[in-house]
């Protein structure tokens, strides 16, 4: 998403129970999100509203109302251009050395554990389906 200069407006989540049930909801966030760090903090809220409390089988984050941002709206609580420049920095160096060389330390040695999927092959194809509207 990132890579492609894209931000998100909103956030989805869906959890698969091992029982074969469903839930999902998606939220529209007031401002764009970019930082990988917001988009989990969004998706954690929406996930702590799910209803029921049973054993997961498969969870789904997802972003949505992809736009290209080309102005951006200045925030007095936070330095967003130290922010992009700080994401784009560990993008780079994950582009370079790999994924998640960067990442949390909570995250440290979960990568067996928590297999990271796209669903989709990249924003390109995603472009195409808007395009043909």
């Amino acid at each position: 998403m990132r890579s492609a200069g894209y931000k998100a407006r909103g956030v989805h989540v869906g959890l698969l129970y091992r029982d074969g049930s469903y839930w999902h909801h998606g939220q529209v966030t007031h401002s764009l999100l970019f930082d990988s760090r917001d988009i989990y903090k969004e998706a954690l809220h929406i996930l702590r509203h799910s209803p029921c409390v049973k054993a997961v089988h498969n969870l789904a984050v997802s972003c949505f109302n992809l736009e290209k941002e080309t102005n951006q709206q200045l925030s007095l609580v936070e330095n967003l251009d130290r922010k992009e420049r700080l994401v784009s920095a560990m993008d780079a160096i994950n582009k370079r050395y790999g994924s998640f060389v960067i990442t949390p330390a909570l995250m440290l040695g979960t990568e067996k554990n928590v297999p990271d999927r796209v669903a989709f092959g990249g924003i390109k194809e995603l472009e195409e389906v808007l395009i043909d509207r």
